[in-house]
């Protein structure tokens, strides 16, 4: 469904109907940590604190009504918290910020961003933020899609108060969704769309493509990403290191693959 990507180069494979988290490093299985949760929750995406614990975003169906919380465990699986969501609705991702004034635990909804807990894993007064948090922890980047074949990015470095100019992307095909937006540690800024064509002979044609821009938010390239054919569902498929490195999720009947794309100078 989703996976996290460790400060050693780590990758955190969540696997949902299985109730485990794989660890791999080098392309080589390191270990399975099993999540000791309640069999009616579904886990949906998955993000690290500093110091090894792990979040989780999990749903469950209550008298028909989907019910979203948040799952602290060790790095053994084991429960240390769990913070219901209550009325948040269209949860979509977890976001750990580990610097800053708005370091914590975050959940991303559609257009904003809200603290569920601190990194110490103390539930807190609930903040809602325009966007997702940057790194530093200090500032908002935020990606809307504004038509059929538009969508814009625009960032604040410093609170709600000093916003950058908004950018306007321009696409062949039409916009789908947008597949996340993020920031590396030399301010370059990511978007992901994924992108879907007129039908042809019975087919539509799809198509994934990062935008990167310079720190001042001045286009720098495009590039494609894989198109997954296979019908299985991925909650989170795309995640940028602070390095700067894209990653993508995708699956078949037989393999979980992850790809690496490096951002050539």
């Amino acid at each position: 469904m989703s996976f996290a990507l460790g400060k050693d180069g780590e990758i955190y494979i969540l696997d949902q109907l299985n109730s485990r988290i794989q660890v791999f490093e080098d392309g080589r299985w390191v270990r399975s940590i099993p999540i000791h949760a309640d069999k009616a929750m579904h886990f949906k995406d998955v993000d690290l604190a500093p110091d090894g614990r792990i979040v989780l975003l999990a749903n469950s169906y209550v008298k028909g009504r989907e019910k979203n919380s948040l799952l602290l465990i060790d790095s053994h699986g084991k429960i240390l918290h769990v913070y219901p969501l209550g009325d948040l609705e269209w949860v979509g991702e977890v976001q750990i910020v580990s610097e800053g004034k708005l370091a914590g635990i975050w959940v991303e909804l559609e257009g904003c961003s809200v603290r569920i807990a601190s990194l110490d894993g103390k539930a807190t007064e609930r903040v809602f933020v325009p966007g997702k948090v940057l790194l530093n922890g200090q500032g908002f980047i935020n990606g809307k899609r504004r038509g059929r074949v538009t969508a814009t990015v625009s960032r604040s470095q410093n609170g709600f108060s000093h916003w950058e100019r908004e950018h306007t992307m321009h696409f062949d095909i039409a916009i789908d969704h947008l597949l996340g937006v993020w920031e590396d540690r030399n301010g370059r800024v990511y978007v992901g769309a994924f992108l879907e064509g007129e039908q042809t002979a019975g087919r539509k044609k799809y198509s994934s493509e990062m935008i990167v821009f310079s720190s001042e938010l001045e286009e720098l390239g495009r590039f494609k990403l894989f198109v997954q054919n296979a019908s299985h569902e991925i909650h989170r498929s795309v995640r940028v290191s602070p390095e700067g490195h894209v990653y993508q999720l995708s699956l078949n009947d037989q393999w979980v693959f992850i790809r690496k794309y490096e951002i050539v100078p």
